[in-house]
């Protein structure tokens, strides 16, 4: 039961960080 809610926790820092690089790339190349 202890892994499953870290495993989630892990999964949605990455999204968040995919996004935000994905983010910072589209605005550059929007510049």
């Amino acid at each position: 039961m202890s892994r499953t809610p870290k495993h989630i926790c892990r999964q949605f820092f990455r999204r968040i960080v995919t996004m935000l690089i994905v983010t910072i790339i589209i605005i550059i190349n929007g510049k």
